[in-house]
């Protein structure tokens, strides 16, 4: 059994395309009523392009579409951007040391010994399990537009420089849907961080394997072929995790290995369903082929290679230096049968099941509720390391606490 685009794009939807483009149509009035910025969109080189734009012509920020419902993703990645822009310069509800012990997550809880920790801005996150109580985690973690126009830094604000993100950040037509497609997205971090860690011959006791393209069910297979079309000379490979439990991630990258010359196109995917997992990296590894768009970290990473030549096998992705098995694509009809007919609120469930068998925990911040959702997920103890992609000298958590002990997650 095989998903077509359609079936592909809907999974982890809970709303038709339909009614979520007549969603995003109000949102958008909504944001140019209050705050007198326009969404507007275009098409280049294949590519759907969404950006806010301010009465005076000014950009703030962006978003692209790739697949099916490519304009939809364009809009909902630039509301997710713009949500966190705003986030940062509207006043919003700060708490001040509302939370004294940060055992339960490795990063808060080493960045909670630093000077200035207790003086930072704290933001809500609710539990999204009803045994859980809300939690309180700084700002300048989950949203790195805190850190615009900010002069001077403290130890703790200093310290999460190198973590800060915005990802897990979503826009969805529920909210369910938005806590899901953030947690899809922190743990495709998170897996991508451990592929960064044994590049660097670091145990992460994660095991990939190079996916044989012959093996892909159709869709994703003309995804590859435009791949190929599009990037001549150039190699297309596509690895995967194959001991992760319940999760499917892939990774797709266009690449010259015998070259230093450019750096690789690449993107990755995260789900439940394995073909929704590899469709996702390959649709966002054509999207960044195809993308005009400039890469600004691109401009900062030889410098970072000429002070730490290490990292070059993670910007390089040197996968050739691994000891990768050649394997084929599987997913059963009757999984693919299964998987298909899970609801979101099924999905997430599953999700949140295999985060608490690993002893980790989920919470949620919503940023926009009114015609739709823009949640901000945060899954505890999931490896950040990813950040060293943006030149962004980040320690994995083992670095930080050596007693950290293997979990179920890998």
């Amino acid at each position: 059994m095989s998903c077509n685009n359609e079936s592909i794009a809907q999974y982890e939807r809970s709303i038709l395309p339909k009614r979520t483009k007549e969603l995003i149509q109000l949102v958008c009035n909504s944001i140019q009523s209050t705050y007198g910025i326009e969404l507007k969109t275009y098409r280049e080189n294949y590519v759907d392009y969404c950006y806010a734009e301010t009465a005076a012509g000014k950009e703030l920020t962006y978003g692209l579409g790739k697949g099916c419902n490519s304009k939809i993703g364009a809009y909902g990645e630039c509301i997710e951007h713009l949500l966190l822009v705003l986030d940062c310069c509207e006043k919003k509800q700060i708490y001040f040391g509302q939370c004294k012990n940060y055992n339960f997550d490795t990063l808060l809880d080493h960045a909670s010994k630093l000077n200035g920790f207790d003086e930072l801005e704290f933001v809500k996150f609710d539990a999204y399990s009803e045994f859980d109580k809300e939690v309180y985690i700084p700002h300048c973690l989950v949203n790195h537009n805190y850190y615009n126009n900010k002069a001077e830094l403290s130890e703790a604000e200093e310290f999460f420089t190198k973590y800060s993100t915005t990802s897990g950040t979503a826009f969805g037509a529920t909210k369910i849907d938005a806590i899901l497609h953030g947690t899809l997205e922190l743990l495709e971090r998170h897996y991508t961080s451990l592929l960064y860690l044994n590049l660097l011959g670091i145990d992460s006791d994660a095991h990939f394997s190079i996916v044989n393209p012959a093996s892909f069910p159709l869709e994703s297979k003309k995804i590859y072929s435009t791949i190929k079309e599009r990037s001549v000379d150039l190699d297309v490979t596509t690895i995967t995790l194959t001991n992760s439990d319940n999760i499917s991630w892939f990774l797709t990258m266009c690449h010259n290995p015998s070259s230093r010359e450019f750096l690789p196109k690449w993107g990755a995917g995260c789900s439940l369903n394995p073909h929704v997992a590899l469709y996702r990296s390959l649709t966002e590894c054509l999207q960044m082929v195809d993308s005009t768009r400039p890469d600004i970290a691109e401009e900062k990473i030889q410098y970072v290679i000429e002070e730490y030549p290490a990292l070059a096998a993670v910007f390089f992705l040197d996968v050739d230096t691994l000891p990768l098995q050649n394997i084929s694509f599987e997913c059963s009809d009757i999984k693919t049968k299964k998987l298909m007919e899970l609801k979101a609120n099924e999905q997430l469930d599953v999700l949140f099941d295999t985060l608490q068998k690993s002893g980790r925990s989920l919470y949620y911040r919503e940023l926009y509720n009114e015609h739709g959702y823009v949640v901000t997920s945060y899954a505890t103890n999931t490896e950040k390391f990813f950040n060293v992609n943006h030149c962004m000298p980040s320690l994995p958590l083992r670095a930080l606490d050596e007693t950290l002990i293997k979990s179920e997650l890998i």
